[in-house]
C-alpha cells in the first residue's frame, strides 16, 4: 500500500515495511507469513538515519523492528519455515523492495534482545550521522541533469559494427612423443602433491591444466561456443572488457562461470579479429582482418585490409561515359581483327605470299584479349552500377541491428552478424577478382602493344633484342632460380629460428632477390649480426654469387643481344626513320585510291613470278594497271625512295653482263643436254616404267607416265643472223583430241647490240598419253620425218606438205589406231590418273623453259 508523502521527492512512499520468509517452491515450501512496520505518517526522507532488524526468533516466529517500532507473526504454520543450511548457502539472496539504501549488515546466529538492540541504535547512530551520503543529495541528482563534454570526431572512418573474433582450436591429444607425454604426467603429480594435498583440495585440477597438445581440429563446445565451420565466433568486447562471463556447461547445461582469460590456451590453433568500418566521405566499405597463426611452435601476425568502393553520382556518371566507350573501341576493334582474319584467309586460298601460322597465331591473340577485355568491361559496368546499392543495404542492416535487445538470443545475434560480415565478404571477393582479372588483362594489352613495335626496327629494340637474347635468358634463368634455391635452403637451415626473413625457402629466396635489386638489401656484411663467422661466411659468398657474377651475366646477355641487333639495322639497305615510313605508307594509300592501283596482293605474286631484277613501266601495265598514267605514278612513287634508286643507278657493266650471258648459255646448254637424254632414255623404256629424274639443277621433278620426250634438239642459222632452235616435244596434252593434231608454240626475241635473241620452237604431240604400241612407233617415226626435213633447211609447213611419205605414214598410223582404239579404252581408264600426272609435269616444264629464256633476255634489257 502506498500514500502521499506530502509532495517530498526522492521519499520512500511505502506505508509500512514488510519482512518475509519465502520458501523454494520447487522443494515444496509454503510461503509464510509476514511482519509488518507501519512507517506513517513520519516516511523516510533521504539523508535520514534508521535502524533496521529482521530475523527469525527461536519460537518461529519471523521478527521486525523499525528504530522503535517492532512486530512479528507466527511463521510455523503450513509447515513452518524450512531449515537453516549448515554452510554458507544459509543466506543466499536478501531482496530490499523501495528506494533504500543500506549500510553494511552484521549478522548473528540468534535474534537480539531488545536492550541489544537499543544499545546498538545509540551507539551507532552518532557514527551513522556522520556519513552524510551522496553529494549533491539524491533529490538534487534525481532532478537535475549532468554536462557531458562532446568531443570532435576525427576519425576518417566509423565503426559500423562491433569487432568479432574468430578462434580454431585443435584436439586435445598426446603429444606424439612418450617422452613429452612423461615430462607433463611429472609436471601434474607435482602439483598435485604440493598444491592440492591436505589441507588444501584443488577442483578440476587434471592433467589438461598443465599442458594440452593439440591436434587436428575440434568441434566440441567450447566456452558455451558451437563452431560454425570450425570456428568460435565471438564479440571481441566480451573477451576483453569482462573478467568472467556464465555460460551453460557442455556436460550438463548448467550455468558455470568462465574467465574470459582462458579463452585462448594451448589448443588455439588460430585467432581473428575482423572489423568492419564505413568511411561516409568516400563510400568506402573496409573489412580488417588481423590473423594471429600458432603453428610449429612460433605466433605469427598478419592483417589483411580489403576494400569495397561505392560509385555514384557525378563519378558514376563519368565512369559510365568512359565505359561506354571503351566498349565501344573495343567492338570496333573485334571486328577489324575479324575483317583481317578473313582477307588473310582469302589470300592464303589465292596463294598469296602469306605467313598463316604466324598470322593466324597472332589474330587468334588478339581475338583472345578483345574478347576478355569486353567481357570484362560488360561485368565491371553491372558491378559499378550495383555498388551503391550493395553499400547501402549492407550498411543500413548493420545500423538498424538491436544489438541491446534481450529477446532476441545471444547466439542469433552473432548468426545475423557473421551472414552481414559474409555477405560483404563475398561482395569484396568478386570485386577483387574482377580486379585482379583487369590487372590480367591489363597486362596482356600492354605485352602485345610492346610487341606490335616490331612492326618499324627503328622502335623493335626491346622485342628484337629479346628474339636475340631469348635462348641464353632461358638458360640463365634456370641457371638464376638454381643458385637463390641453393642458397636459400642454406639460409633457411642454419638462420630460419633466428631471422624471420630466412624463416622458409620462399621467403629466403625472395630476400635474395630484393638484395639483388637494392644490395646489400636485409643482409649487410657490416653488421651485428656479423659477429657470427657463419653469417659473414654466408653473406659475403651469396652477395659474391648473386651480385658479381648473375647481375653481370644478365647485363653480358643483354647488352650483347641489343649489340647485335643494333648491327642488323645498320646492315639493313631499307630501313628509313619512323616518320618518313608513316608518311610513306600514307601516301601510297592515298594514290593508291586515287589512281586505282591493282591490290598489293596482286603486285606481289606478279613480282615473285618475274626472273629479272629491274621492272618497267612496260612490265607495271601488263600487271594490271589501268592505263600507263597510272602505273607511271606507281613508278615515280617508289623512284622516291632512295636505296631503290641507288641499287638502280649503280646498273649492270660489260663485264657483269658477259658473265651473265655466259652463265645463262652454260644453263641452257645443260637443259637440252638433260632433255635429249632424258629423251633417249624414255624412248627405250615402255610408257608404263617411263619415269622422269631430277637434274642437279633441280630443273625437272620425277613423274610417273612419259611416253616420249624430244626426238631431236637443232640449231641452223637462219640469213638474217638469228639463231633457231627447233624442238619436237611429245609432252601429254589433254585426252579426246585426234591423235594427228600438232601444235606449234614460238617465241622470237629480236636482237640487241651485238647479242643474238633465240627463237625457240616447240611442238607438242596431244594426246600421246593415249597412244598405243602402234600409235607410238608411228609417233617416233613421224618425228624423225620432220626432224629430217627441219635439218636440210626448209620451212617446217613446208616440209610437212612436200613429203608424200610422211603423208602415207600417217594414213597407215589412222588405220592402225582405229583397229586398236577398243583396246586401249581400258588402258586409258587406268592411265586416267597418269595422264593427270603428265599435265601437270608438262605445264612445269613450259615454265621452266619460259623462265630459262626470260633469264637469257635479262642482260640484254638491261643494257
Amino acid at each position: 500500500a502506498h500514500n502521499d508523502a506530502g509532495g517530498c521527492t526522492g521519499c520512500n512512499t511505502n506505508t509500512w515495511l514488510s519482512h518475509a520468509l519465502h520458501g523454494k517452491k520447487s522443494d515444496g515450501y509454503p510461503h509464510l507469513s509476514e511482519a509488518d512496520v507501519t512507517v506513517a505518517p513520519n516516511f523516510p526522507r533521504p539523508g535520514e538515519k534508521h535502524l533496521v532488524v529482521m530475523g527469525r526468533m527461536a519460537n518461529g516466529f519471523v521478527a521486525l523492528q523499525w528504530d522503535a517500532a517492532s512486530n512479528t507473526d507466527n511463521a510455523n504454520q503450513n509447515g513452518g519455515h524450512p531449515p537453516i543450511k549448515a554452510d554458507r548457502s544459509f543466506l543466499r539472496v536478501i531482496n530490499v523492495l523501495g528506494n533504500v539504501r543500506l549500510s553494511n549488515m552484521r549478522l548473528r546466529a540468534s535474534y537480539p534482545a531488545q536492550g541489544d538492540i537499543t544499545k546498538v541504535r545509540y551507539t551507532e547512530l552518532p557514527k551513522q550521522l556522520l556519513r552524510r551520503g551522496a553529494h549533491p543529495i539524491m533529490q538534487t541528482q534525481v532532478t537535475s541533469n549532468l554536462k557531458r563534454e562532446a568531443k570532435l570526431f576525427t576519425e576518417k572512418t566509423f565503426l559500423v559494427a562491433p569487432p568479432v573474433i574468430f578462434q580454431t582450436r585443435g584436439e586435445n591429444h598426446s603429444c606424439g612423443w612418450t617422452f613429452s607425454d612423461t615430462v607433463i604426467e611429472t609436471f601434474y603429480e607435482l602439483g598435485r602433491r604440493r598444491q592440492c594435498s591436505t589441507p588444501y583440495e584443488c577442483q578440476d585440477y587434471s592433467q589438461k591444466s598443465v599442458y594440452q597438445c593439440a591436434k587436428g581440429e575440434s568441434n566440441a563446445t567450447f566456452f558455451g561456443l558451437v563452431p560454425q565451420d570450425n570456428e568460435y565466433l565471438e564479440f571481441l568486447s566480451t573477451m576483453t572488457d569482462f573478467p568472467i562471463i556464465v555460460r551453460p556447461r557442455a556436460a550438463d547445461g548448467k550455468l558455470e562461470v568462465m574467465r574470459t582469460e582462458n579463452f585462448l590456451d594451448t589448443l588455439t590453433s588460430s585467432i581473428r579479429v575482423a572489423a568492419v568500418f564505413f568511411s561516409a566521405e568516400f563510400g568506402i566499405t573496409t573489412k580488417l582482418d588481423v590473423v594471429f597463426q600458432m603453428t610449429e611452435g612460433t605466433v605469427t601476425g598478419s592483417y589483411d585490409m580489403q576494400h569495397f568502393v561505392a560509385m555514384t553520382g557525378d563519378d558514376l556518371e563519368q565512369f559510365t561515359m568512359v565505359q561506354g566507350f571503351m566498349v565501344c573501341a573495343q567492338i570496333f576493334l573485334l571486328i577489324d581483327n575479324i575483317r583481317v582474319a578473313v582477307e588473310t584467309w582469302r589470300d592464303w586460298r589465292a596463294r598469296m605470299p602469306v605467313n598463316l601460322h604466324h598470322v593466324a597465331l597472332k589474330t587468334l591473340v588478339d581475338l583472345v584479349i578483345q574478347i576478355g577485355a569486353l567481357t570484362f568491361s560488360i561485368l565491371m559496368g553491372r558491378h559499378v552500377d550495383r555498388s551503391g546499392t550493395v553499400t547501402e543495404d549492407l550498411i543500413m542492416d548493420l545500423q538498424s541491428f538491436n544489438w541491446a535487445d534481450q529477446m532476441i538470443s545471444f547466439d542469433t545475434k552473432k548468426g545475423n552478424f557473421r551472414t552481414l560480415v559474409d555477405h560483404l565478404t563475398a561482395d569484396i571477393e568478386r570485386a577483387t577478382v574482377l580486379n585482379t582479372v583487369g590487372m590480367v588483362i591489363a597486362m596482356v594489352i600492354f605485352v602485345r602493344v610492346i610487341s606490335a613495335t616490331s612492326a618499324h626496327p627503328r622502335i623493335a629494340m626491346m622485342t628484337e633484342t629479346l628474339k636475340i637474347a631469348g635462348s641464353d635468358m632461358v638458360h640463365f634463368s634456370m641457371l638464376f632460380v638454381l643458385v637463390l634455391w641453393g642458397f636459400a635452403i642454406v639460409g633457411s637451415w642454419r638462420f630460419g629460428d633466428t631471422r624471420s626473413d630466412f624463416r622458409d625457402i620462399k621467403v629466403a629466396m625472395q630476400t635474395q632477390f630484393d638484395c639483388i635489386l637494392d644490395p646489400p638489401g636485409s643482409l649487410p656484411v657490416n653488421s651485428a649480426a656479423s659477429e657470427d663467422p657463419e653469417y659473414l661466411v654466408f653473406v659475403v659468398i651469396l652477395h659474391f654469387v648473386n651480385f658479381f657474377f648473375l647481375v653481370n651475366f644478365f647485363l653480358a646477355i643483354v647488352v650483347g643481344a641489343f649489340l647485335r641487333n643494333v648491327q642488323l639495322l645498320e646492315d639493313c639497305d631499307v630501313e628509313q626513320d619512323m616518320v618518313s615510313d608513316l608518311w610513306g605508307l600514307v601516301k601510297c594509300l592515298a594514290l593508291s585510291v586515287l589512281y586505282r592501283w591493282p591490290g598489293k596482293g596482286h603486285i606481289l605474286r606478279e613480282l615473285d613470278g618475274i626472273c629479272f631484277k629491274y621492272i618497267s613501266v612496260d612490265d607495271l601495265i601488263k600487271w594490271g594497271f589501268r592505263n600507263e598514267h597510272s602505273a607511271v605514278k606507281f613508278y615515280e612513287h617508289y623512284s622516291d625512295f632512295e636505296f631503290i634508286i641507288n641499287e638502280a643507278q649503280k646498273g649492270p657493266t660489260l663485264e657483269t653482263i658477259r658473265d651473265d650471258s655466259m652463265i645463262v648459255q652454260s644453263k641452257v646448254k645443260t637443259l637440252s643436254d638433260q632433255l635429249v637424254k632424258f629423251s633417249l632414255g624414255a624412248s627405250s623404256a615402255s610408257p608404263e616404267a617411263m619415269s622422269r629424274r631430277t637434274t642437279k639443277d633441280g630443273l625437272m621433278t620425277r613423274t610417273r607416265s612419259f611416253v616420249t620426250r624430244r626426238a631431236s634438239v637443232d640449231r641452223q642459222s637462219d640469213k638474217h643472223g638469228h639463231s633457231q632452235v627447233l624442238a619436237v616435244d611429245g609432252v601429254a596434252q589433254a585426252p579426246h583430241k585426234s591423235s594427228d593434231s600438232v601444235r606449234m608454240r614460238s617465241s622470237r626475241m629480236e636482237t640487241k647490240g651485238s647479242l643474238n635473241s633465240p627463237r625457240v620452237l616447240a611442238m607438242s604431240e596431244s594426246n600421246s598419253c593415249d597412244l598405243t604400241e602402234s600409235e607410238v612407233h608411228g609417233q617416233r617415226y613421224l618425228d624423225a620425218t620432220v626432224a629430217q626435213h627441219s635439218g636440210r633447211g626448209g620451212g617446217r609447213s613446208a616440209g610437212m606438205d612436200n613429203n608424200k611419205e610422211v603423208l602415207e605414214a600417217i594414213q597407215r598410223i589412222e588405220a592402225q589406231v582405229q583397229q586398236e582404239r577398243a583396246v586401249a579404252a581400258e588402258e586409258r581408264e587406268q592411265a586416267a590418273a597418269d595422264r593427270a600426272e603428265a599435265v601437270r609435269q608438262r605445264e612445269a616444264c613450259e615454265k621452266l623453259l619460259e623462265a630459262t629464256l626470260q633469264a637469257m633476255a635479262a642482260p640484254r634489257e638491261s643494257i
